[in-house]
């Protein structure tokens, strides 16, 4: 799977599995918003090609820290 849709899969997944929820309780807090984070930072590695993954290394170093200010801008943007 290309990044960019592993990334936007990943924020669609969470926001409808686990922040809509919270929110419905008003319990999206600090703690609840760095969960949602991790989740989507994990569920869009798990979303990415082997090949896709292999080159973030390559280039990145680091999966996560590539991943987390493209999961904040794709959050930006479902909103």
């Amino acid at each position: 799977m290309e990044v960019g849709d592993a990334i936007t899969t990943a924020v669609l997944y969470v926001n409808q599995t686990y922040v809509d929820e919270m929110r419905k309780t008003s319990a999206f807090n600090t703690a609840n918003q760095r969960y949602a984070m991790q989740l989507a930072t994990e569920k869009a590695k798990d979303l990415l090609s082997d090949e896709a993954a292999h080159f973030l290394e390559k280039t990145h170093g680091n999966i996560a820290q590539y991943l987390g200010p493209k999961i904040e801008a794709a959050v930006k943007q479902c909103k």
